[in-house]
């Protein structure tokens, strides 16, 4: 709603739940029915820019601060819904500048507040007095704020109060006497945000950064920048200790994992900076307010944005595939951990552990009974997955990038960092043995493929492909044209393969002849992400530029552009009808796409393309099958 005509600064969500109250510039606060959008009270007293409103956990009192110099306290009658207009109590006078921020006490006894002339205060709200200055600082170590302070939190059991402001600096001070205890330095400019849960703080500062600070240490825990300009805001997700909810000058708001430092979700809307944003008393909502005049009311339910984690993997997702029967697909994660997963129910079956290091690639036999994995950590491994059991491990030393095994599930051929390809014979999938090595790269082999006569292709970090003979150690061709490290090999009809590569291409090769028949360009950044669909008319491409490209691969047209995920994209596979497939991401997300099988249209009711809830997916697959 915009119902105010400058700028929002604070909102709040009132405990019943069913009004939004806000301040602004205009000097105004604003009462709105939040299911009706319709302003129920409008009224001011203040004669400067509100910068923030909060409420008594019963709904009976408003504070508002402002560049007045006040605190205000407005007496609530709620009832007859709330037909009476709130009305001004008390005014609480001695900052000498402008106030920035409030935050009430847990037992909602005191306030507290902070102003751009370095001071804070304490006060009895309910007596409008005084009851601790928290005074500015000269300039000495643990003596206090040097510049303007702009926020302010309390301690959740009520003994410690937190400012942070202009200086960059983070303090904890003693609530009844006034003396700060500690400092916690890491911003490098003003801070202007705070939320405290546990004996854990997050702060938001114009350094685009939200820190996250262990309260009884003092110590830096971790960095987190997603955001492009100043975090305004930040606040716990309710029921929560892992994940805060930031608003920023971007003009979003974001939630993040501060254990794991991801992303989970980016919330746009706002056509201004943000600056408060938090979530209303049911968490079925997030209330917030911006320099576009506005107040929004966005529904978010918790538990399905948990659900879009998808499994749970708490690092980058680096590869998923599919199981030649279709039932499942696998994942492999920064994490250490692979995880395989029931495709019709997208739930998370088996988990694969022993890894000592990030699991590049994980990919099923052509049986569908055992999968095989490759890792940071110098080994292949294989699984029967089923019971979640390591058959054996094939040790190279150096990372080993990627695997694929032979229709007739018999060789194994291993792309590494040896920069050799090494072939074993895996007849035996207990005692793998090694047959020979291809020798001829002169950089990380980071690609292998066999073709249908079981000869090798294989692409390398020193930006070529080259065609091996598989019964022997003769390099046929050697294919030259992309400009940097070719990330994925894929057979598309007759001689012809697609390949990936950091030069932001995608490029189409008569690979028997070392011709380049098309060069796909519509990403901004390296494409790492590359599948085929199993009728070998479409090619699909995902790129660090977070886009996926579907390609006509007899024309090179570019059919579609879709966008869903907030990080760099590693890994697709699609299903083996050709009808959906799947996109791993840095934002540890899997997504579920759809297409339609004339001209591969999104189907209607997929209308951004992304699926991000697990039980929109089950009704998705249910009715598909009805039909």
């Amino acid at each position: 709603y915009t119902h105010h005509d400058y700028e929002v600064y604070g909102c709040s969500n009132t405990n019943c739940g069913y009004y939004i109250v806000s301040g602004a510039r205009d000097m105004y606060i604003n009462i709105v029915a939040q299911y009706e959008m319709a302003v129920r009270h409008r009224f001011k007293a203040h004669t400067s820019t509100i910068m923030r409103v909060k409420l008594l956990k019963d709904d009976s009192k408003i504070f508002s601060c402002s560049f007045d110099k006040t605190i205000k306290v407005w007496d609530v009658d709620k009832s007859d819904n709330w037909k009476a207009q709130p009305t001004l109590e008390r005014t609480l006078e001695g900052h000498g500048s402008w106030v920035y921020d409030i935050c009430l006490s847990p037992d909602e006894e005191k306030i507290l507040s902070v102003d751009s002339g370095s001071v804070g205060y304490i006060w009895d709200w309910k007596a409008g007095t005084q009851l601790v200055t928290l005074p500015k600082g000269s300039h000495s170590a643990m003596s206090g704020h040097t510049d303007a302070v702009r926020c302010c939190c309390w301690a959740p059991d009520g003994k410690k109060v937190f400012t942070a402001g202009q200086d960059s600096l983070i303090i904890m001070w003693d609530a009844e006497t006034g003396a700060v205890e500690r400092e916690f330095e890491g911003h490098t400019t003003y801070v202007l945000s705070m939320a405290i849960k546990g004996t854990t703080l997050v702060s938001g500062s114009t350094d685009k950064t939200v820190r996250v600070w262990d309260l009884e240490t003092g110590s830096l825990e971790r960095t987190i920048l997603y955001h492009s300009k100043n975090v305004e805001s930040v606040c716990f997700v309710p029921n929560s200790n892992d994940r805060v909810l930031t608003g920023s000058l971007d003009k979003t708001m974001r939630i993040l994992n501060i254990r794991n430092g991801l992303q989970e979700n980016v919330i746009e809307g706002h056509t201004g900076g943000v600056y408060c944003a938090n979530f209303s008393p049911d968490a079925r909502f997030i209330v917030s307010c911006s320099a576009d005049k506005s107040c929004k009311l966005t529904k978010i339910e918790i538990d399905k944005l948990e659900q879009n984690r998808r499994g749970f993997h708490t690092g980058i997702i680096w590869y998923t595939s599919f199981s030649k029967d279709n039932k499942w697909y696998i994942t492999s994660s920064s994490d250490m951990s692979v995880r395989v997963w029931e495709y019709y129910t997208y739930n998370s079956k088996y988990t694969l552990s022993g890894h000592t290091s990030h699991v590049t690639t994980a990919n099923f036999m052509p049986d569908s009974e055992y999968a095989y994995t490759t890792s940071y950590d110098g080994t292949c491994r294989i699984w029967d997955f089923k019971n979640s059991a390591e058959i054996s491990k094939i040790e190279l030393g150096k990372t080993c990038w990627y695997a694929d095994v032979n229709p007739s599930q018999t060789k194994l051929a291993l792309a590494s960092a040896t920069w050799k390809i090494h072939l074993y014979d895996i007849s035996n999938l207990e005692k793998p043995t090694e047959l020979r090595t291809y020798e001829g790269h002169t950089y990380d082999v980071l690609c292998v493929a066999f073709d249908k006569d079981d000869n090798l292709l294989s692409g390398s970090s020193d930006s070529s492909i080259r065609y091996w003979d598989g019964r022997g150690e003769t390099c046929w061709q050697t294919i030259k044209g992309h400009t940097s490290i070719i990330y994925h090999i894929k057979f598309l009809h007759g001689d012809r393969i697609a390949t990936s590569s950091m030069d932001s291409t995608v490029r189409i090769w008569n690979y028997k002849t070392g011709s380049c028949e098309n060069i796909l360009q519509g990403h901004s950044h390296p494409v790492p992400a590359l599948a085929v669909t199993p009728d070998k008319k479409l090619i699909i491409s995902g790129g660090q530029d977070s886009v996926l490209n579907i390609w006509n691969a007899d024309t090179g047209i570019l059919e579609h552009q879709w966008r869903g995920h907030r990080g760099w994209i590693r890994s697709i596979a699609v299903d083996v009808d050709g009808e959906r497939f799947i996109s791993v991401s840095d934002d540890a997300m899997v997504k579920v796409w759809k297409v339609s099988n004339m001209l591969y249209n999104l189907a209607p009711y997929l209308k951004t393309g992304v699926v991000d809830d697990a039980n929109e997916v089950r009704k998705l697959v249910k009715a598909d099958f009805a039909a």
